[in-house]
């Protein structure tokens, strides 16, 4: 899925008609000023555009894969991408950490998951899934603190300055309804609602592929036929959690004369 960054060298017999006549000798070269061509309104459009990477199309492409099963199965639960799964779609994995910590400057969120992980959400689909969001700590919480928090975590200074003289109040609503976890008596881990039925449903479907690949003869399958297994005891789809196994290391991918295969790491 990485485009390739360098052009394609000429081929040998189009060179071959770019040799030009000399001049003659002692005659001056005359300069030429080039033309730039003139942008129309549209080419200025396009061109003021930002560079669209691997990594956000990994974004668009996996948070297109939430499946209607993980809404009827986890309803507060807003559509999330994980890291692992972002790794196992772009090739450059060099450049998968700035451009999601630029694509957290622009608007998206990071949330860290029980275990060290983390997963990406954007505002939208996290207030979206916001159950009483007419109660005025909800609205304050989504306007004034995660949007505008590029971290993962905040301080209780921070709370304290939204909510004012409210805020051990608005702090046990904020974590009774599963927006916040304490961290210690200082600090806050920002955390979404149905976070323990996510983390069930993600672990039960990495155990069933990783099974389905241990009781092959060679500990490998094809990718297709892999995706198209059905999961116990998971509303997520076998494509979701094979990008899941394989960008965390537990499985990986080889290119074969047969196709893809998914291969256990032992």
């Amino acid at each position: 899925m990485q485009p390739s960054n360098t052009l394609n060298p000429l081929p040998v017999a189009l060179k071959a008609r770019r040799t030009t006549r000399r001049r003659p000798r002692f005659q001056p070269r005359r300069s030429r000023q080039t033309k730039q061509p003139k942008l129309d309104e549209e080419d200025q459009v396009f061109a003021s555009l930002p560079i669209i990477s691997d990594t956000r199309v990994a974004l668009r492409v996996i948070r297109e894969d939430w499946s209607e099963a993980a809404n009827q199965d986890l309803p507060r639960t807003p559509p999330l991408v994980l890291r692992s799964q972002v790794t196992a779609l772009v090739a450059n994995k060099s450049e998968i950490h700035r451009e999601l910590d630029a694509a957290c400057s622009e608007g998206l969120r990071r949330i860290v998951l029980p275990g060290g992980s983390d997963c990406f959400i954007t505002p939208e689909d996290f207030e979206a899934r916001a159950q009483h969001s007419e109660s005025p700590v909800l609205q304050k919480f989504f306007n004034e603190v995660f949007k505008q928090n590029h971290l993962p975590w905040l301080s209780l200074s921070s709370l304290q300055q939204v909510y004012a003289e409210h805020t051990d109040d608005a702090i046990d609503e904020l974590v009774r309804n599963g927006y916040l976890t304490s961290v210690d008596e200082h600090s806050y881990n920002f955390c979404f609602p149905g976070m323990g039925m996510f983390m069930k449903n993600r672990e039960a479907g990495a155990k069933h592929i990783l099974s389905i690949l241990k009781r092959t003869p060679y500990k490998e399958m094809v990718l297709t036929k892999l995706q198209l297994r059905t999961l116990k005891d998971t509303c997520f789809t076998a494509r979701w959690h094979v990008r899941d196994v394989v960008g965390s290391g537990q499985a990986e991918c080889v290119d074969t004369s047969v196709g893809v295969l998914v291969r256990l790491v032992i």
